[in-house]
């Protein structure tokens, strides 16, 4: 199930998933550049930036 919500304000978007794997394969897999990649298999520049962390960024060579 997903949800997403925008802030009062406009400036912020929520979005949440449920992923059927442990919390500590989902962390690992969005924190290593290389498999954050894979999990979201596409061709651009993604980051991750968890609450209050600085966000983890990966691309590939066309993105």
């Amino acid at each position: 199930m997903a949800t997403i919500s925008i802030s009062p304000d406009q400036d912020t978007v929520l979005a949440e998933i449920h992923i059927a794997a442990p919390p500590e394969r989902v962390f690992q897999a969005i924190t290593d550049p290389r498999q954050m990649l894979l999990w979201w298999g596409q061709k651009e520049k993604k980051c991750i930036a968890p609450r209050n962390s600085k966000p983890t960024c990966a691309s590939t060579a066309n993105g």
